[in-house]
């Protein structure tokens, strides 16, 4: 989990790109998705304990009911999903008590994570695009902010 530095490097990124350049909706998945992960990394550096599930049931479920409050958008529910989803995988690793399948259940809560990111990235970007092309224009195409011309006489 902790090992696996391009998630290190991927919520570094995507996540203030969501929270900066983000509003409503999108700002707060961002959020909720960096303050879990850094929640869940400063337990598992701070106990030693690599897949405290009782834990990360706690902080998927606060980060869940946060991401699905109001759901303005496709994607915010697809996250909030992917967090309950987690939650289902966390119980059903705490009730099998198996500790030998621990690497196979840290490895698909990095893919659930990776999962996230893509969407929340792709999210992010979207926004930024739409809103460049507001301020700017397309290319060949009337732009949508004003002129620099407007109210000049012919």
């Amino acid at each position: 989990m902790i090992h696996q530095y391009y998630l290190i490097a991927a919520v570094l990124t995507i996540c203030p790109l969501a929270i900066f350049f983000g509003e409503g909706a999108l700002r707060r998945c961002g959020i909720a998705i960096a303050v879990n992960w850094c929640l869940a990394m400063a337990f598992v550096l701070g106990t030693g304990v690599f897949d405290p599930w009782l834990w990360f049931i706690a902080i998927d479920f606060a980060a869940a009911f946060i991401i699905l409050w109001q759901p303005a958008r496709f994607a915010q529910l697809v996250l909030g999903c992917l967090y309950v989803i987690q939650i289902a995988m966390h119980g059903a690793y705490g009730f099998a008590q198996n500790s030998a399948a621990a690497n196979t259940y840290l490895s698909r809560l990095d893919m659930v994570l990776v999962a996230q990111l893509l969407i929340l990235g792709g999210w992010a970007v979207g926004h930024i695009y739409k809103g460049f092309r507001v301020h700017h224009g397309r290319v060949g195409y009337p732009s949508a902010a004003p002129s620099h011309r407007e109210g000049v006489a012919k």
